[in-house]
């Protein structure tokens, strides 16, 4: 049985690179302002939880399951070969997310990320609703370093058109033609504001909780003045009768302003536990794809202790202004994002002793099977055709695959899912060997075990067991045993699922 070690892997890549244009040069790793404090107090407030349990942690994790984990949670793909040479040449975790987090691929992926839960997954209302530019400016506004509070804050209180001011969507994406959605749209604010649910009390009392109908349409009419201008735009004139009034901390509304205005500050304010804790919570969810407490919008109220893992990421939010980058880096840093997923403690998942096991969502498996077509990192500056490419087939495998706006809720992959992965295009496409995709050019660079190792590196981020070399190396020798062979990693439960 032939092995290629590590740097007979980096020779066969530059030969790869050699014979199709000279490698563009990973941009040296960027560290971020992470303070040591914040990464050992999350950890001693894990390592707390895990003592009162009894709960034995799971051994390390191998540097490549890390680098998956960190592609995968910063800009939701899966790393490309190009990225897995250059991270055993420097396998330094904690610059890689730094390098992460400044990419324009971060901001896209949480731009992506906050349009489902802000606007869900519909196409929305025709022309006064605009995902893209939603998108577009979240990206943008993560991208400048803005803090999440003052993002949200805008997404709440901003008037004007839907172009011009794309902060509006939020607000247009519940248009039905006539009016405003407004009980949807004070359901939305609290599920991802304040990470609580109050749906039931549009039409009764909650029967578990202390929300009451009265509470409901009260936070409700602080959209009550808000209204659609065709074709100017949000404005806020129209005529409101109900009273507005927030169900808790009154203290924190102030005292003038529009209505959107006095509940965009509250709902946000830095003193407001439900707003920090439920942003913490959700971020935690994207990065670990699972999060710390669930669901994500249905969170018990702030306990009087600040001691919880999901306390301290909290705090450490609000006294960093909701820096996104230093929190995503102190996430990538903690020593629960590097323990491995397989445990014998079964409780151990459940408090994070053990990295989640859980599906990737249909971005993340459309990201990591287009990304395994290509050697090489895909970046957002690819050519327009290229970009256009990738975005109607973003659409039919979206559609065909199936979304949800509770993206962050346990669940387990579904028979749609399964099929759509078998028999779709985009499978197919990526699996059959042409002169242009990553299994074209290891068929023309490689061969035997080299071949294969290359394969389970850019699908798997890994190299395959000796068991695995022995069984698959002869698949390689042909075009059809392959392209079988990619088909079957593209297919495999390692790549659509966390590990």
């Amino acid at each position: 049985m032939r092995r290629l070690g590590n740097g007979g892997l980096v020779l066969a890549a530059a030969l790869f690179f050699g014979a199709f244009g000279r490698p563009r040069p990973p941009r040296e790793p960027t560290p971020q302002p992470v303070l040591p404090n914040d990464v050992s107090a999350l950890d001693a407030a894990f390592e707390e939880e895990w003592r009162s349990a009894g709960v034995r942690t799971a051994s390390p994790a191998a540097p490549l399951t890390k680098l998956r984990r960190l592609t995968l949670g910063l800009h939701g793909r899966t790393p490309s070969l190009e990225e897995v040479l250059s991270f055993e040449r420097a396998p330094d975790l904690t610059r890689w997310a730094g390098t992460f987090v400044s990419d324009p691929r971060f901001a896209q992926h949480l731009a992506s990320r906050w349009s489902v839960a802000l606007a869900g997954t519909d196409a929305g209302p025709f022309l006064v609703f605009r995902r893209d530019l939603f998108e577009a400016w979240l990206a943008r506004e993560i991208q400048a370093g803005t803090g999440m509070d003052e993002i949200l804050r805008r997404v709440v209180e901003t008037s004007g058109s839907w172009s011009d001011r794309p902060a509006v969507n939020f607000v247009t994406a519940t248009y039905s033609g006539e009016d405003l959605d407004r009980p949807v749209l004070a359901t939305r604010l609290v599920r991802v504001y304040l990470g609580q649910r109050i749906d039931c009390a549009r039409c009764h009392d909650h029967p578990f909780e202390t929300w009451t109908k009265r509470q409901f349409h009260e936070l409700s009419a602080f959209f009550d003045e808000t209204q659609v201008a065709l074709p100017f735009g949000i404005s806020d004139t129209r005529s409101a009768t109900t009273t507005a009034r927030v169900p808790f901390d009154e203290d924190l509304l102030p005292t003038s302003g529009s209505r959107r205005q006095r509940l965009a500050a509250w709902a946000t304010h830095s003193r407001n536990r439900r707003f920090s804790r439920a942003i913490a919570n959700r971020l935690f969810g994207v990065m670990f794809g699972a999060p710390l407490e669930a669901p994500v919008d249905d969170l018990n109220d702030p306990p009087p202790g600040k001691s919880s893992p999901l306390d301290v990421l909290a705090d450490q939010l609000v006294s960093s202004d909701f820096d996104l980058r230093r929190f995503f880096v102190t996430l990538a840093m903690s020593r629960p994002f590097g323990l491995e997923s397989q445990t014998e403690d079964a409780a151990a998942s459940e408090l994070f002793a053990a990295f989640p096991v859980t599906p990737l969502r249909v971005d993340q498996v459309f990201e990591a099977v287009s990304q395994a077509r290509s050697v090489t990192r895909l970046r957002p500056t690819d050519s327009p055709t290229s970009r256009a490419v990738r975005f109607l087939q973003r659409l039919e495998f979206t559609k065909a695959y199936g979304e949800t706006e509770r993206e962050l809720d346990a669940r387990s992959v579904t028979l749609r899912e399964t099929l759509t992965r078998l028999n779709g295009k985009l499978v197919e496409e990526t699996a059959k060997p042409n002169p242009f995709n990553a299994v074209g050019r290891v068929q023309g660079l490689l061969d035997g075990d080299r071949t294969l190792e290359a394969l389970f590196l850019t699908f798997l981020t890994r190299r395959p067991t000796p068991t695995e070399v022995d069984e698959l190396s002869p698949d390689t020798e042909s075009e059809e045993g392959l392209s079988d062979l990619a088909w079957a990693l593209a297919n495999a439960p390692e790549m659509s699922w966390s590990r």
